[in-house]
């Protein structure tokens, strides 16, 4: 088991983040994540030793306070989620792209079945 120790700072909304005193956590009581205008990137890294292959595929996802915020210009507030597959670098470029494949439509499905609304929005900020 992990565990973490620092103050959570509780905000209202995201607009407050930057006036709010800095700590490492965060939670947010009233927020919207729009799953309509994301961003992502994908990228495809060996180990080490260039046995294997790191498929990664980053999703972020634009932070407001209400989803009618969502209708203005864009967000500097974003949640990101990432989706991971390791696969062997010897398998054949076939293979590696079915993998590839998969890893891709198993990453849509996941997001299309997450109600990030659900979410008890908690984050961690890196300095």
């Amino acid at each position: 088991m992990v565990t973490v120790t620092g103050k959570l700072t509780r905000l209202d909304n995201i607009t407050l983040f930057e006036k709010s005193a800095s700590t490492k956590y965060y939670s947010l009581d009233h927020y919207y994540i729009d799953k309509t205008h994301i961003g992502y990137n994908i990228n495809i890294t060996t180990d080490i030793e260039n046995k294997d292959l790191d498929l990664c595929i980053y999703v972020t996802l634009p932070i407001f306070t209400s989803r009618t915020d969502s209708a203005k210009e864009g967000s500097p507030y974003w949640l990101g989620k990432k989706y991971t597959k390791t696969i062997s670098n010897v398998l054949s470029k076939e293979k590696k792209e079915t993998e590839y494949n998969a890893l891709v439509q198993s990453a849509q499905q996941e997001f299309d079945s997450t109600n990030f609304q659900d979410l008890l929005l908690r984050f961690f900020v890196w300095n």
